[in-house]
């Protein structure tokens, strides 16, 4: 299972405009469940009603863009959402390397600054 970020009032297409730094604009980013939630553990923005469900108002990106980059520069932040590949029952989880989980963290900054620079709200589930 998977929490998906995304911005509900963005377009509906992959490119924005002319512009490449956003002609690969993740539209929503997604993170294992587990991921998902030491994330907002380690940003402090978990939602303690419903920890699967969330909404940023666009007021708070600012704070929470600076917060995930915190955690994107310090390696001692990031490596706890790094995962070795492992089997719990009949599943198997591939797991995930730092350089996966820069990637995810990238995709989800630029989804806040996305977000932030159009005044838009950003929910996950």
């Amino acid at each position: 299972m998977s929490m998906t970020f995304y911005c509900p009032d963005s377009p509906r297409v992959n490119t924005i405009g002319d512009d490449p730094e956003w002609s690969e604009f993740p539209r929503e980013c997604n993170f294992a469940n587990g991921n998902a939630l030491d994330l907002l553990s380690m940003l402090d923005l978990m939602n303690e009603d419903d920890p699967y469900y969330g909404e940023w108002e666009a007021c708070e990106l600012p704070s929470i863009q600076r917060k995930i980059m915190k955690v994107l520069n310090v390696e001692g932040k990031r490596i706890h959402l790094v995962r070795e590949p492992h089997e719990l029952g009949r599943h198997y989880h591939t797991g995930n390397t730092d350089e996966q989980t820069i990637g995810r963290l990238r995709n989800l900054q630029r989804l806040v600054a996305y977000a932030a620079q159009r005044n838009l709200m950003i929910r996950y589930s």
